[in-house]
């Protein structure tokens, strides 16, 4: 990566697209610390990145990665990842939100149902909404989605694009980093904030 120059403000959804190989990683990997910049800086407001600690910064942060982390226990458990100390009237909202409560209701028990490690006994695409659930329930500033549509279907997909303008809507500077094209769909206009009506519903 040379010569970037790159601004993300509040309240808006940015994307970052293109074929794998083209530094995506690499830029999502500065933004989390994991590698610090040869020339140049990264600033926060008017902090130097480089200069927060991790734990501070991580707090600020939610990611939801390409291939998000599930262990083995309850699906409540694994969404409170979160937030540890998430209501249940929380809970049920983000739920609500990231569209996982219709597979979470088909599942026997719902909410106590064992996840295997790994997620192996859950569909690629549910382990990816239990991901976006648990970036609703930590309400944090900035979010930093990795692939984010990754085995979602059609009906999934169109929900995503529902929760980056819900959270563009709460002033969130939302970063996607995506190689989809399904995400420019010229059928749903991530700039109309007015159709944030469908998320409120």
């Amino acid at each position: 990566l040379k010569r970037l120059n790159l601004k993300f403000k509040s309240g808006t959804v940015s994307m970052i697209l293109g074929p794998s190989g083209s530094g995506k990683s690499s830029f999502l990997s500065l933004l989390l610390k994991e590698c610090s910049p040869i020339k140049g800086n990264i600033k926060i407001n008017d902090y130097f990145l480089k200069d927060l600690e991790n734990e501070a910064w991580y707090q600020y942060i939610s990611l939801v990665p390409q291939t998000p982390f599930i262990f083995g226990n309850t699906i409540l458990n694994n969404i409170k990842v979160g937030k540890a100390n998430a209501s249940f009237d929380e809970i049920k909202k983000a739920v609500n939100l990231s569209g996982a409560k219709e597979f979470i209701d088909n599942l026997k028990n719902n909410f106590d149902f064992v996840v295997d490690d790994n997620g192996s006994n859950l569909s690629g695409g549910q382990c990816q909404l239990i991901s976006l659930t648990r970036a609703i329930l930590k309400d944090s500033p900035i979010i930093l989605l990795d692939e984010p549509s990754n085995n979602l279907d059609k009906k999934s997909l169109f929900n995503l694009k529902k929760i980056l303008l819900y959270w563009a809507t709460k002033n969130k500077i939302v970063l996607v980093i995506t190689h989809d094209q399904r995400l420019f769909d010229k059928d749903f206009d991530l700039y109309k904030v007015s159709d944030f009506k469908l998320v409120k519903q």
